[in-house]
């Protein structure tokens, strides 16, 4: 289960605040602190999927019909499968 950034964010903040201002939970503060780094660094490394704008190609299948190419690496595939075994794209 991924949890979205933002939710690592307000945790962090959360923990951070409340145990700060208690004594006895100053270890809190830190882990508040290392909550809110990950949220940071998933919030900026998360880059949406860009879908695929090229029309795809018919499949070229082999001349005994028992492979087929895959139109992104060209590698052959059984024709029951939808993604490919290489690249691991949609055939």
């Amino acid at each position: 289960m991924k949890l979205h950034a933002l939710v690592y964010i307000v945790v962090g903040l959360a923990v951070t605040i409340i145990s700060a201002f208690n004594d006895q939970l100053t270890l809190f503060v830190a882990v508040g602190i290392v909550f809110m780094f990950i949220g940071i660094i998933k919030f900026i490394g998360n880059k949406p999927v860009k879908e695929l704008d090229t029309p795809r190609s018919p499949r070229e299948v082999s001349s005994d019909n028992k492979y087929v190419k895959c139109s992104h690496c060209k590698a052959w595939n059984h024709p029951h499968i939808k993604f490919c075994h290489h690249c691991h794209r949609r055939i």
